[in-house]
């Protein structure tokens, strides 16, 4: 069945075949039309058209699935998804131009060779997508003078091809990208999720003069630098770096940037591009309301971000510590302040976690005293040499040079506390605390690290005077700065690491008072084999 609807102005003409419309062309001025059957040959709409297509799926095998062109022309797609077929080239799932608005509610895919995802061109344009978007074999988004792109779902480009790619334009996507984030200049790209570079290619290519936002994490494999700034001399000769700013760049990190530059300017132009790699500081669930402040950022973009090798200084409250992941950070004497360096790639998460009460104690209960001072004889409680080269098997381990080095360095903390007369936490009587020998299991795998840690800060900090804690621990185990902090708090308090080797238990035991902070690593840990080597093992 044919169906025309003739109007003032030329018409809206509809191919009608059973419940499917083949064809739909609909060039007719204010006027609305409403879809509700498969459409399978596209849909074109023009000069101030306005289209609904309501749950059914739009396809073409030989054209744009969707054409949209005209100022006040709109095409509204609820609940159906968007294809073009593979025998189509450079064809789109949507294409929108010269000031026209699509919104689609579903997934938009191109099959056909070199095909768009989307296509959007010219100021005024705007193309919406709940959904997925994504090219067979070309670009996921293209973007260009002056249109703007919103997708709510994941964006893939073909093998090898730019997932988006942006001129002139705004592009935002809440989601993850697969392929390369490219802009040629005078651009805004948002990516809220990660974006994961094809094999052998950059992450973002720039042109310069634009800003790129990535929330989250950028993986390139290999060698392959993250970033690649381009310049062609008749297009952006004057070009300035683009502002990057994004949470964290994973993998090559010694060679974040290329350029296409010639060698008297690439040295140059690499470092003034990563210089404008902004890394944004975020904050763990949980631990913003226990920091009072960060010094050292700058804000882009509506975050906090630093630069590469950028001091950040975080301040705490009372009784809280700061970890960062596998960034070193280093407690200052002021005791609520921590330093930490942003590192090539960023990855800054701050976690401020309690000291388990440990230090407001020492209010709470009056008489109570806490000693932070945590310096010692400069012989006492030192690791050998010997110990810190040792194997990391228990069996082995358990030998009687190592017993009495560990019985060594037990005495001579015992005898530089007596000398020293090092107060000691000292609680109320009254007070009904835990346990003199409490014990608990711990993993950091299974627990996740700042379960991990927050479990054992709190036992140590409520273990009654004098007493020791027992822990039962994997080979994953390992002492963090905030472990040895709340350690050093309550410096009457030993320690005992429980490990099964074979299906016999072995104990690791850390006298009180013990100087751990000589033994933390670069990533502020301690972990199970130099624990092992320090203090030995013996069948408990």
């Amino acid at each position: 069945m044919k169906k025309r609807i003739l109007g003032i102005v030329l018409c809206a003409a509809m191919v009608m075949s059973n419940s499917s419309v083949v064809f739909a062309e609909i060039c007719n001025e204010d006027k609305s039309y409403a879809i509700d059957s498969e459409v399978t040959d596209g849909i074109e709409a023009s000069n101030g058209a306005e289209v609904t297509v309501n749950k059914v799926n739009v396809s073409n095998e030989s054209g744009d699935a969707i054409s949209a062109s005209g100022e006040g022309t709109k095409v509204t797609v609820n609940n159906g998804n968007i294809t073009t077929g593979e025998s189509n080239t450079y064809e789109a799932g949507i294409r929108a131009v010269t000031g026209a608005k699509v919104d689609v509610t579903g997934d938009v895919k191109s099959n056909g060779n070199e095909g768009y995802g989307i296509n959007a061109r010219y100021e005024g344009t705007t193309v919406t997508v709940t959904g997925n978007v994504s090219s067979e074999s070309g670009e996921g988004i293209n973007a260009g003078d002056g249109a703007t792109v919103s997708v709510t779902g994941n964006v893939s480009g073909g093998k090898g091809k730019a997932a988006v790619v942006a001129e002139e334009s705004t592009v935002n996507v809440t989601g993850d990208v697969s392929g390369t984030v490219s802009e040629c200049g005078n651009s805004k790209i948002t990516i809220d999720g990660d974006v994961t570079a094809s094999e052998g290619k950059s992450a973002i290519t720039t042109d310069g003069d634009s800003t790129i936002v990535i929330t989250g994490t950028v993986t390139v494999s290999g060698d392959d630098s993250a970033i690649e700034f381009n310049r062609y001399t008749d297009l952006n000769e004057n070009a300035s770096a683009s502002e990057i700013v994004v949470y964290e760049i994973a993998g090559n990190t010694d060679n974040l940037v290329k350029t296409t530059l010639d060698a008297t300017e690439d040295s140059t132009k690499k470092e003034e591009q990563i210089q404008n790699i902004f890394y944004i500081i975020k904050t763990a669930d949980g631990s913003s309301g226990n920091i009072s402040s960060v010094a050292g950022t700058t804000e882009k973009a509506g975050y906090d971000t630093a630069t590469q090798d950028t001091v950040l200084t975080v301040t705490v409250k009372k009784g809280y510590g700061v970890s960062a992941g596998t960034i070193k950070v280093t407690k200052n004497d002021d005791g609520t302040t921590y330093t930490l360096t942003v590192p090539a790639g960023g990855g800054v998460t701050l976690t401020a976690e309690q000291l388990e009460q440990a230090v407001e104690k020492a209010d709470e209960y009056g008489t109570a005293t806490v000693d932070t001072d945590t310096s010692t004889d400069d012989n006492a409680n030192t690791p050998t040499e010997d110990n810190a080269n040792a194997a990391v098997d228990p069996v082995n381990n358990a030998s009687a040079e190592q017993t009495a080095n560990n019985t060594s360095n037990s005495e001579s903390s015992d005898n530089s506390s007596s000398n020293n007369q090092d107060p000691v936490w000292q609680p109320d009587p009254v007070q009904n605390l835990n346990p003199v020998n409490p014990s608990a299991n711990v993993d950091p795998i299974s627990m996740g690290e700042a379960g991990y840690e927050a479990k054992i800060v709190g036992m140590v900090a409520n273990v009654a005077p004098g007493g020791k804690l027992e822990l039962n621990i994997t080979d994953a185990a390992y002492l963090s700065t905030m472990i040895v902090e709340a350690l050093s708090i309550r410096n009457d308090v030993s320690l005992s690491l429980v490990v099964n080797y074979m299906g016999i238990p072995y104990t690791i035991d850390i006298p009180a008072g013990f100087d751990l902070k000589s033994l933390l690593g670069p990533d502020g840990k301690i972990d199970f084999a130099k624990l092992l080597a320090t203090f030995g093992a013996k069948v408990k």
